[in-house]
């Protein structure tokens, strides 16, 4: 079973990036885009040199679909979210730089877990809790053009 569940902070705004598909689209369709940002996910253990709290940095893709469109219009640098996903593993090698291999989680489902912060400042009495299911992920391929 591939299956992670993650409780961090936004790195940053999220990135909206379209990608063609070699399918042709349904008329009236929106085109597809990914959604990625870091997620910022602190861990018990800490640096013996400065006692500071250790921190990963984990890539997470959305590909289309409610939570992608969630994350890209509602959410924002510094933001607490979980994020439930799989993880996985790509691997490329350039003509002179050696193998390399990068883990990210492509992401289902996200529950913003802050306050909506609305335009005058003023924070709601509601959480920003939504949860979003994702269309079906493209492969690989369709990911990279």
């Amino acid at each position: 079973m591939n299956q992670i569940h993650l409780i961090g902070r936004l790195g940053a705004d999220p990135r909206i990036t379209p990608y063609s598909q070699k399918r042709s689209r349904k008329q009236g369709q929106q085109p597809r885009q990914v959604v990625s940002f870091d997620l910022a996910v602190e861990w018990s253990g800490q640096n013996p040199n400065t006692g500071e709290i250790s921190t990963d940095w984990i890539p997470v893709t959305f590909f289309d679909g409610a939570a992608g469109r969630f994350a890209a219009n509602h959410l924002a640098n510094g933001d607490r979210v979980a994020v439930t996903g799989r993880l996985e593993a790509t691997h490329w090698a350039g003509e002179q730089d050696p193998a390399r291999k990068i883990m990210r989680v492509i992401a289902r489902e996200i529950i913003g877990l802050d306050y909506h912060r609305h335009g005058s400042g003023e924070e709601s009495e509601q959480p920003a809790m939504d949860i979003g299911h994702e269309a079906s992920a493209p492969t690989k391929q369709e990911a990279v053009q």
